[in-house]
C-alpha cells in the first residue's frame, strides 16, 4: 500500500498487444488507475463488486 498515492504506485505493463496476465490475492478494497493520478478512468472494489469511476 502506498497511501493511496497513485504517484507512488509500481506500474504494470502490458505485453506488446495491451494485455496482461497474473494473480493478485486482494483482501480488501483496492483502485487501479488508468494514469499516475485520480483525474482519469479509476478501476477499484472490494470482495466480488467492480466500480468504474470515470474520474
Amino acid at each position: 500500500h502506498q497511501g493511496w498515492n497513485p504517484a507512488t504506485a509500481p506500474v504494470l505493463n502490458g505485453d506488446t498487444e495491451g494485455h496482461y496476465e497474473g494473480f493478485v490475492n486482494l483482501t480488501d478494497i483496492f483502485k487501479f488507475t488508468s494514469a499516475p493520478d485520480w483525474d482519469h478512468t479509476n478501476y477499484g472494489g472490494s470482495f466480488e463488486v467492480l466500480d468504474t469511476d470515470p474520474g
